[in-house]
């Protein structure tokens, strides 16, 4: 997407899919990826989001396979959405510096809307176990990406250095809690080594 190169773009999802269906979800970011998008649009899909899912759900069950129907009813499941915490603040964070993150350049413009769009289906979707938190995850995992151009923001040294310890840790601690108390949620296949 990054590159405009989309029929390549679409035959590697497509390849994806073939791993893993959810991988299809990737092709949603076609729509609005390239599109500019301004933070107050942003802002108030954020803001909205937590009340769509009575809308949004007629719609995609039109397009789901019957087998997949279980993940479009609300469940007590919480996996993954302590996460959405992090998301969220992230996600008002770039809606502030949008112009300074974003730097005029089409690549982060994609990065930037792709990761909008995965915390605004998160939310939408967080009372529905995995479905949001597992399907965002295509999105959300772009926050990598921004956090040395929100980094840059920063001046003061001190200040810098302390935010990027911060992110180093709280990114180590969510991956190792997520090892230890919710291993099923995020590792729940076998891989090769472990048949």
């Amino acid at each position: 997407l990054v590159e405009r190169k989309f029929f390549r773009y679409i035959l590697i999802v497509i390849i994806a899919s073939m791993f893993h269906k959810s991988a299809l979800f990737s092709l949603t970011f076609l729509i609005f990826s390239s599109l500019q998008i301004s933070s107050i649009v942003w802002f108030v899909a954020l803001a909205a989001s937590p009340f769509l899912a009575k809308y949004v759900l007629p719609l995609i069950s039109s397009f789901i396979l019957p087998v997949y129907l279980g993940y479009l009813e609300p469940t007590e499941v919480t996996e993954g959405t302590k996460a959405i915490y992090f998301f969220v603040i992230l996600a008002f964070i770039m809606i502030i510096f949008r112009q300074k993150i974003i730097k005029g350049e089409y690549r982060y413009l994609v990065l930037y809307n792709i990761y909008m769009f995965g915390v605004c289906f998160y939310i939408t979707f967080i009372d529905f176990g995995t479905l949001g938190h597992r399907l965002s995850l295509y999105s959300t995992i772009l926050a990598i990406i921004f956090f040395p151009a929100i980094s840059a923001l920063i001046i003061e040294i001190r200040i810098k250095l302390f935010f990027k310890f911060i992110c180093c840790f709280l990114l180590a601690a969510l991956f190792f809690y997520s090892l230890s108390i919710l291993r099923e949620a995020y590792i729940p296949y076998l891989t090769v080594l472990e048949i």
